[in-house]
């Protein structure tokens, strides 16, 4: 047929994945498979959120047009205590909905190693080493609040 690849393609191909392997090589088609992946995540995570929104805004306001419509011989207290109940769970349904799936849309990301990785500057050419930039031990972190963006300099918030 015209879209089946001929033997000799689909070996070519074995041997170049098979070569990218024993090398440790990633494979050829890694980066591109692993972006439609997010791509596809993303997409299907975005139609739940949608999908399952307009359902539970929908479904309290039809539940409570039937139980109004159908029931007319309950108790006064009964009504309330149902739409209640039914509007809380639909609610709390909806938070919770909200708050897993901008989670999982926040944790959609590229793994580091298909980021681009800055490029190390070379040693100059004189000889001079370069000194770490900070050669005492980390500070504490009271010790960056009280020398933050808004404190006086050279006072603490003891002083």
């Amino acid at each position: 047929m015209w879209f089946v690849k001929s033997e000799k393609e689909v070996e070519y191909v074995h041997q170049e994945r098979m070569k990218c392997l024993e090398m440790g090589f990633p494979l050829p088609d890694a980066e591109l498979a692993w972006v439609e992946a997010v791509r596809l995540r993303g997409g299907q995570v975005t139609a739940v959120l949608i999908v399952g929104t307009v359902a539970l805004a929908c479904a309290p306001v039809g539940g409570t047009a039937i139980l109004l419509s159908l029931v007319k011989d309950a108790p006064v207290w009964l009504m309330p205590a149902i739409l209640f109940f039914m509007w809380s769970v639909c609610g709390y349904l909806l938070y919770t909905l909200f708050r897993s799936g901008m989670q999982m849309l926040s944790q959609i990301r590229r793994p580091a190693d298909f980021l681009v990785k800055p490029t190390p500057t070379p040693a100059p050419a004189n000889g001079v080493k370069l000194a770490a930039k900070e050669t005492s031990e980390p500070r504490r972190p009271t010790e960056g609040i009280q020398e933050g963006l808004y404190a006086r300099p050279g006072t603490t918030e003891n002083s």
